[in-house]
């Protein structure tokens, strides 16, 4: 073999290796963020079960000091 094939070779290797390692950070990459995104969707419905406590305690106080609430 050629040493222009096998320093072909080489760099094909050297490449591939890097392509490899990529590959490994964008996937951990997106993990983080799907991680992230999970979080923020779970404080999302805690903020909306939060609100709609809320909302019923208020519709009842209201109820019982006989206000007028509209949703």
């Amino acid at each position: 073999m050629s040493d222009n094939v096998k320093n072909l070779l080489v760099e094909i290797l050297q490449n591939a290796q890097n392509l490899s390692a990529i590959g490994k950070e964008n996937a951990a990459t997106t993990q983080e963020a799907n991680a992230s995104v999970e979080t923020q969707t779970q404080s999302i419905h805690n903020i909306i079960d939060t609100s709609e406590t809320w909302l019923k305690i208020c519709k009842s106080k209201c109820q019982n000091s006989k206000c007028k609430f509209e949703k």
